[in-house]
Formats: structure tokens, C-alpha cells, sequence
């Protein structure tokens, strides 16, 4: 479908009139409103690669436009970064920026990186636009030359059960989840969301134009929940500060704030694949072993900050899950224990050293294991057992069945 839609987009490109007749037809709200998924760039198709990034969101390049103050700020994300920019746009089809488009900063490699650059130049070069009969939106250059074309995004419908799957601050750092031990979960009605975190419950209305939406903060109770607070106060805030709503994977959410940052990402409850793997069963991982083969190290990082992978096949580290909840294993040198919980694909994991081991080298594996058990935050079972991270981008733990 997307296929076609693109054909029909590069056909109207192709056609666009000249600037007089672009300003006889011109209701600015045409552009202002909606959310934007970019398909070509320079009237060449916009192609994502299929890698461990798109099992989770496919980040096709997008735009949306927010007032803030007396701006009108142009923002999205691309194939890899998010990136912000005060826009003019004219009723008169004219449209320009400001310098040029600030992004975050995170290395995704390529080709990722190659599109993001390719936007933002011709997001720059943009000089006019104009709306299609078919709602298709054409960014052109001074010359009337097609730069970027867009189809509006699908209007996500809100109402029902979710998953809180990220938080993000509002210096866009990523809020560890592991505090609330098992999912939050966020129910949206018609006009307001609430959510429980702890003892803490958050409540707001909302009023949804499309793309866009106005939260206003309703009755909550403000407790303190030892281990929670900065939870609540960052959950609290990435709510409020919500002014526009993408639809996700599996009838998820993407909340945005005024200036293109992700703050909030939702997941239904009853997404069949949660995490990209198939939902496991209520006990799948009770009365399991398993021999571990592979670790991530926090503390060396690779080219796109991601924890590097180690192979540990070879030291003896195991793990078992007991029937009563107990988890136990071999750290290679020492043994560990503790407790586990499951729902659904979520698990969080409590475990210590039982017998700690005194060898520098078994003393690594050991603090890197304990180090992937207490961040797991969901599983996979298949001829493997995965372990990922709460919001389910990093694989942790890999591990094979002990027979």
C-alpha cells in the first residue's frame, strides 16, 4: 500500500504548479495540523533498513508543526535522530527555516545516518508547499524542484489498555523502569489518562485533534513511594507535557512533546508480540535450565552506545528457574539466588551472589550476570531463552537449554 500511495505522491510532485497558483489555494492549517511520514527525498524513495531498530519502530522520517511563544516550531524524527527547528509558514504556499534543524545526537549507523543527513538538507532547501488532492504534502525548492514528500500519518485512536514501555526526562534521557519492578500500566479513555505508579496515581484529561493533543493535569494523589519519586515526577511531567500522539506498533502510542522529543511510549496489553517475539505463557519460564552463552558488558560500549557483546559459553554460568519462583545458577566460580517474577513476557529479576567469587576474572562475569538479571525487564523463549531490557531494544542474556 505504501508503494502505491508513494507512486501517487512522486506523480504530483512531478505536476506542481507554479507559486500563483499555489497561493490562490492555501488554508495553512492544511500542513499545521496533521503529523507527516516522509516517503521520498529529492523524488527518490525513502528506504529503512531492516534491522534491530525497526523490530521496535520502523523511524521513518516525520514532521509536525507546534506553536510555541510566538514560533511555530517544525519538528520530528528521522531515520535515526529527532530533530527541532522554528518554521515560517506562509499562507501564501512559502515556507522556510531557521539555519538548520537541531537533532539529538545518537549513532545509529548506516544507512541511518546518511537519511537523517539527506532531510535536514532538504528540509533547508525548502522554499514553498503545497497539498495534493489526495492529502499528500510537497515541500519544493526556490525553483518549484521537489525536495520532500509526505503522506499524513494515520489518526491514532487512544482509548485502551497500555503498557508504559519508555519515559523519557526533559533533558531526553531514558528513565529506568526497573524501580516499578513489574509493567505500569496507562488506561485512556475518551477524555482522560490515568496511570498508578507505586503509590502514586497520576491523572489527566486530554482533548485530541487528530494529531494533536491539549493534557491537562486532573486529581492525583502525591504520596511517597520509597524508590519511586523520580519515577512519578518524570512520568508526571512527560504526560503534562504531551502535544502530539503518532500511532505505534500494534495500535500502540508515541507521545511527543512541543519540540519533537519522544517522552512516552505505550504498547497495548493485548499486543500478541510486546517485545517482537511472540507473548509467552503465564509459567513458559518456571521449571526451566538453561546454560548462558552470551553477556552484554556495561562498561565498554560499541559504535551505536550499545553495551558490547561477549561470548561466555565456555565459563559454566547457569541458570534455573524454580516452579516456586527462586531463581539459582553458577556465576563460572560462585552461585547466586533469589526470586523472579513473570507476566506475560515481563520479568523482573532479583538475585545475589550466594557464594561470591574470589577470582578476578570469574569476580567480571559474575558482576556482568548479576549486572543483566537485575535489569532484565522482558523474555523470549523459543530454542533460546533471551533476556532484554525494560523498554526490549537490548539484548542482556542470551542462554541455551542445559540437557
Amino acid at each position: 500500500m505504501r508503494a502505491v500511495i508513494l507512486a501517487t505522491v512522486l506523480a504530483f510532485v512531478a505536476s506542481v504548479p507554479s507559486p500563483v497558483a499555489l497561493a490562490l489555494r492555501r488554508d495553512v492549517r492544511d500542513i499545521l495540523v496533521p503529523v507527516w511520514d516522509a516517503v521520498a527525498i529529492d523524488g527518490r524513495p525513502i528506504v529503512i533498513p531492516d534491522d534491530e531498530l525497526a523490530r521496535h519502530d520502523d523511524r521513518h522520517p516525520t514532521m509536525s508543526f507546534a506553536r510555541h511563544g510566538n514560533d511555530t516550531w517544525a519538528t520530528g524524527r528521522g531515520a535515526c535522530n529527532g530533530w527541532g527547528v522554528v518554521a515560517e509558514v506562509g499562507f501564501d504556499g512559502s515556507f522556510s527555516i531557521d539555519d538548520g534543524p537541531v537533532s539529538t545526537l545518537i549513532g545509529c549507523g548506516q544507512p541511518r545516518e546518511t537519511i537523517d543527513a539527506a532531510f535536514a538538507d532538504a528540509l533547508g532547501r525548502a522554499a514553498h508547499w503545497d497539498i495534493a488532492a489526495d492529502g499528500s504534502l510537497a515541500l519544493l525548492d526556490a525553483d518549484m524542484g521537489p525536495v520532500l514528500a509526505f503522506i499524513e500519518a494515520p489518526t491514532p485512536t487512544l482509548p485502551g489498555a497500555y503498557y508504559l514501555m519508555s519515559v523519557r526526562d526533559d533533558e531526553d534521557a531514558e528513565i529506568d523502569l526497573g524501580a516499578a519492578d513489574m509493567p505500569i500500566r496507562v488506561t485512556i479513555t475518551d477524555d482522560a489518562i490515568a496511570t498508578s505508579v507505586g503509590c502514586d496515581t497520576i491523572g489527566a484529561a486530554y482533548r485530541q485533534d487528530r494529531h494533536h493533543l491539549d493534557v491537562v493535569p486532573t486529581d492525583s494523589i502525591v504520596t511517597w513511594c520509597d524508590g519511586l519519586m523520580d519515577l512519578q515526577t518524570d512520568l508526571r511531567s512527560a504526560l503534562l507535557s504531551t502535544t502530539s500522539v503518532h500511532a505505534g506498533e500494534h495500535g500502540g502510542l508515541v507521545l511527543f512533546d512541543t519540540y519533537g522529543f519522544v517522552r512516552v511510549r505505550l504498547s497495548r496489553v493485548d499486543d500478541p508480540e510486546i517485545f517482537g517475539y511472540p507473548e509467552q505463557g503465564e509459567r513458559a519460564l518456571h521449571g526451566t535450565s538453561w546454560n548462558v552463552r552470551a553477556l552484554r558488558d556495561p562498561a565498554v560500549l560499541d559504535e551505536e552506545q550499545r553495551p558490547v557483546r561477549r561470548d561466555v559459553g565456555g565459563d559454566g554460568l547457569t541458570l534455573s528457574f524454580g516452579d516456586d519462583g527462586r531463581i539459582s545458577g553458577s556465576t563460572g566460580c560462585g552461585e547466586l539466588s533469589g526470586d523472579f517474577t513473570t507476566e506475560r513476557s515481563w520479568i523482573a529479576i532479583a538475585a545475589h551472589p550466594r557464594q561470591p567469587c574470589e577470582e578476578a576474572a570469574g569476580s567480571w562475569t559474575e558482576a556482568v550476570l548479576l549486572d543483566a538479571l537485575s535489569r532484565a525487564g522482558s523474555f523470549g523463549l523459543d530454542e533460546s531463552l533471551v533476556l532484554r531490557d525494560r523498554p526490549g531494544r537490548t539484548i542482556l542474556l542470551t542462554a541455551m537449554p542445559r540437557v
